[in-house]
């Protein structure tokens, strides 16, 4: 949910805050034990739900815009925790364009919804499609149930249903010892 001064596409102007949040189930498998063989230590972890939360705030120009705040997430400290952990992550971003046409981003934490649980260092654009838009961010994220660290890529469109209501697809890959993706479907809401 995002609240700001002045409506915009994606350069709202003023004022800005940001509150979001994710749940997803996880499930774990070893892929590849070590040199004296898998036992209890190496895993898995038992499947959980995972959380993860975010609150920006800033000040966003007609062509430049600055916003930081915290991430919150679920992981695993080691293979053999039985449940998850809390980790807190800084948020900063700097993005700058043309208003309702494209925005540049550079920044670190969670650069999208689908990346909460998964912050790191990014880059990427956002571009207006139509009465959509689509978001486009590459960058070293967070990876896996630990804080392994690897490449990600996402792509997320916004579909407008009503005003203020917009349907959202993502895509995501990534990769660190070998390559995983991900997509997602769910609903954007402004006020």
């Amino acid at each position: 949910m995002r609240v700001t001064e002045k409506d915009g596409r994606f350069f709202d102007t003023g004022l800005t805050a940001e509150f979001a949040g994710s749940l997803e189930r996880q499930h774990y498998e070893i892929v590849k034990c070590p040199e004296d063989g898998c036992d209890a230590k190496d895993g898995p972890m038992p499947d959980s739900w995972m959380a993860g939360a975010r609150t920006r705030g800033g000040y966003r120009w007609e062509h430049f815009g600055v916003e930081g705040g915290v991430s919150v997430y679920n992981y695993y400290e080691s293979p053999d925790d039985r449940g998850p952990s809390l980790r807190l992550f800084p948020e900063f971003e700097v993005s700058g364009g043309v208003k309702d046409v494209v925005r540049g981003v550079v920044g670190i934490g969670s650069s999208t919804l689908t990346s909460i649980q998964r912050p790191g260092f990014y880059l990427g654009a956002d571009v207006a499609l139509g009465r959509g838009e689509v978001q486009m961010r590459v960058g070293g994220y967070r990876s896996g149930p630990a804080d392994d660290a690897g490449a990600r890529a996402d792509i997320v469109g916004y579909v407008p249903l009503v005003p203020r209501l917009d349907l959202r697809l993502s895509v995501a890959g990534s990769h660190t010892d070998r390559f995983g993706g991900e997509g997602g479907a769910g609903l954007r809401a402004s006020f």
